[in-house]
Order: C-alpha cells, then sequence, then structure tokens
C-alpha cells in the first residue's frame, strides 16, 4: 500500500485554509520540515504524527494512506445541520464524544472578531474570549464574557452579562442575568430578570421572579415573586411575594408585602 502523508498534509492544510506555520508551530518543527514532509522530500518523526492527526481531526490511517484525507474524520460522529458551532476534544486522531472528554482540559476559544450570532455546543471547558452571540452549551465549566442568549453548563459559569437564562452544576458568577437561574451551588450576579433555584446562598441585585436557596439570600428588591424559599433573608429593597417559607431571620430595609407560610 502506498504512503501518501505529504500530498495529504499539503491537503488537509489547504482545506482548513491556514499556512504552514500554523502545523509547524503547533508540532514543534520548523516550516522548512512542514515544506519536505509536502514535497515528498522527508516523513514526520513518528512520534508527531498522532499531535499532525489530532491537528487535522483525522485518523492516523487517513494521514498515511489518504483514506477521507479531503475532510475530517467524521465516521465516529454524526451532528446535526443546526448552524451550531461544536468544538471538541481530539486525541490521536479520534473525535472525543461526550462520554470521552477529558473534564479537566479547558478549550480556548477568542471571538473577539466574530459579528454575527455564534451558539457554541463545547465538549469539556471552555474559556471564552470576547462576546457571544447565541447561546453556549459545555459539558462542564464556562468562563466568557458577555452571552447574547442563553448559558447551559454541566460545571459552573463565570460571565458577563447573560441574555438568557442560566442552567449549570455549580455555581454562577455573572453580570445581568435576563432569565432565570437554576443551578447546583451558589448565585452572584447582578439584576436577575426572571426566578432563581440555586442549591446554596444567592446573592444578587433586584429579582424578578421567584427565589429558593437552600441558605440565605441577600438582594435588593424581589417583585414578581409567586413563591420565597430560604433559611434567612436579607434585603435592601422592598419585597413583594405571594408567599414566603424562612426558616430563620427576615431582614428588609423597605415594604415588606407577603403572606407567611
Amino acid at each position: 500500500m502506498d504512503l501518501y502523508i505529504g500530498e495529504n498534509i499539503k491537503q488537509l492544510r489547504k482545506n482548513m485554509n491556514i499556512g504552514q506555520d500554523a502545523l509547524a508551530n503547533t508540532v514543534g518543527v520548523s516550516v522548512q520540515a512542514v515544506s519536505k514532509w509536502e514535497t515528498g522530500q522527508s516523513l514526520p518523526d513518528v512520534g508527531i504524527i498522532p499531535d499532525i492527526a489530532a491537528f487535522f481531526g483525522v485518523s492516523i490511517d487517513s494521514l498515511f494512506f489518504g483514506e477521507d484525507a479531503d475532510c475530517t474524520k467524521s465516521d465516529k460522529l454524526s451532528l446535526p445541520d443546526n448552524d451550531k458551532l461544536y468544538i471538541f476534544q481530539v486525541r490521536n486522531g479520534e473525535i472525543l464524544d461526550r462520554e470521552k472528554w477529558d473534564r479537566d482540559s479547558h478549550i480556548k476559544l477568542a471571538v473577539e472578531n466574530f459579528n454575527g450570532t455564534l451558539n457554541a455546543e463545547i465538549w469539556g471547558s471552555a474559556d471564552i474570549k470576547g462576546d457571544v452571540g447565541g447561546s453556549v452549551n459545555a459539558g462542564n465549566g464556562v468562563a466568557c464574557q458577555n452571552v447574547g442568549g442563553s448559558v447551559n453548563a454541566g460545571n459552573g459559569v463565570a460571565c458577563g452579562n447573560v441574555g438568557g437564562g442560566i442552567n449549570c452544576g455549580d455555581s454562577v458568577n455573572c453580570g445581568n442575568v435576563s432569565g432565570e437561574i437554576n443551578c447546583g451551588n451558589s448565585v452572584n450576579c447582578g439584576n436577575v430578570s426572571g426566578g432563581i433555584n440555586a442549591g446554596d446562598d444567592v446573592n444578587c441585585g433586584n429579582i424578578s421572579g421567584s427565589v429558593s436557596a437552600n441558605n440565605s439570600i441577600r438582594c435588593g428588591e424581589i417583585y414578581s415573586c409567586e413563591k420565597l424559599s430560604c433559611e434567612t433573608l436579607y434585603a435592601k429593597g422592598s419585597i413583594k411575594c405571594g408567599s414566603i417559607e424562612c426558616g430563620g431571620d427576615i431582614h428588609t430595609e423597605e415594604k415588606l408585602d407577603y403572606k407567611f407560610n
């Protein structure tokens, strides 16, 4: 069986519209070395073959023998055609699906020059530089700037302002949130235009909606609230709520309007 690794590297690189320097910098060789591979003057060292395959997102067999060399590897993964950006971890040329990706690895994404609406699903922890116009879904934590849509994360969320709701497995540390917040731990944010369901403390600005916290609630004003549940409540502004279930003290600096249960 013939080897076409040099031709395949060249074709894959052109498909990605990148220069030889991008590959060279990633795998730790000179641009001249990449040029020699592509012209057939030499072959890559065996130790960096997996790194080259991972860079292009293809199998090692495809890199050597030209199978599916004109496209990235997709036979192990079926994704919907939904105009969403999927970001994966790759190991030895294999895309790591939701059952295999490394939770301790952070995927860095820069979108500061992106002017459109970005809807991203990230299989791992996401460190995003720049504002995201759409929604973000991550298997682990999310750290970012402003998000135009919602955020769903398997772990904590640390962002700027969020234009939709937040669902996460750990704490929320954000600016203003224009939707509901559901999290497994504490909530620290600005104003929230929706309800909050938190596994621990809530520290926010004004809240529009019902609030449930397993510990204390510290906030500004609460309004449009059907039910409020917590251990202790501290509010700087007025509270207008259908009912309050509080195991401890209630402290407000202004008007308190509710039915105590």
